[in-house]
């Protein structure tokens, strides 16, 4: 086996992690896994609110569920052994900063809740690609690996620990609780 393979990062599950990602890699990634998202999450919003117009629902509990699950699946985005849907197809991982391990579902929650400041992760990513804010704050980082296909995913939903993705979403979900109730009381002046 090539040493040099070995020193620029680990074998496990016949993954091979290199920490090498360009600027370029890294921003595609993030604008990749935004468009997957918008694209699968978008339809969903979208039949929902035409029920709710056709039955002229007008709900604030309704709206504020609906944000809630929309951001919750985007937080969660990584969960699936550290790999949206982008990063399977892009080929990177997001593994924890000190067992080079993938991100257990608690750290990947937790590295996604600065995604609400987008703009200044991208920023922070043309300086640094392998790790953003929320990687500093959850100490993970992503690293180039081999790209898989999306169907992968399915295989990962059921190879999952069910309690760590109930955890890591109901954390999502308080996480943004906190942030609609401080931006409800900023804009109504509460």
């Amino acid at each position: 086996m090539n040493d040099n393979i070995l020193d620029s990062g680990i074998i496990e599950n016949k993954i091979v992690y290199q920490d090498n990602l360009t600027t370029i890699e890294r921003l595609k990634s993030m604008l990749l896994d935004h468009i997957i998202i918008c694209f699968t999450i978008l339809p969903f919003f979208m039949i929902l609110t035409f029920v709710r117009i056709g039955m002229d629902i007008e709900n604030e509990l309704l709206n504020k569920i609906t944000m809630f699950l929309i951001f919750g699946i985007y937080l969660n985005k990584d969960l699936l052994r550290g790999r949206s849907a982008a990063k399977r197809i892009l080929g990177q991982i997001v593994i924890d900063n000190e067992t080079n391990k993938p991100a257990n579902e608690l750290k990947c929650a937790i590295r996604n809740f600065t995604d609400i400041f987008w703009i200044v992760e991208v920023v922070i990513v043309m300086f640094n690609p392998n790790r953003r804010i929320g990687d500093l704050i959850a100490n993970t980082k992503v690293v180039r690996t081999e790209k898989v296909e999306i169907k992968t995913m399915l295989e990962d939903i059921q190879s999952v620990n069910k309690l760590n993705w109930i955890t890591a979403f109901g954390i999502a979900l308080v996480y943004m609780w906190i942030v609609f109730y401080f931006t409800d009381r900023l804009i109504l002046g509460i």
